[in-house]
């Protein structure tokens, strides 16, 4: 399968394919890579459920860390 995105922003794309060059890749091979990296990543979502279904619970601190966690991408 393939997948096309079109009226990607000049600017946006020219950080994209400085990113891919400064480590070594094509800008396909970058892009294939984050997309999996992006595809791998649980969800917030997914991991509040398969707590619910454990029957954990999360402190609202945990809540706060797990969203800044998300953001930064650890």
């Amino acid at each position: 399968p393939s997948i096309q995105v079109k009226n990607v922003p000049e600017e946006v794309h020219r950080a994209l394919q400085e990113r891919a060059r400064a480590s070594g890749q094509s800008l396909q091979e970058f892009l294939q890579g984050e997309l999996r990296r992006i595809a791998d990543r649980a969800t917030l979502d997914q991991i509040f459920k398969e707590a619910q279904r454990e029957g954990g619970t999360f402190t609202f601190d945990e809540v706060i860390e797990a969203i800044h966690a998300e953001r930064k991408g650890d």
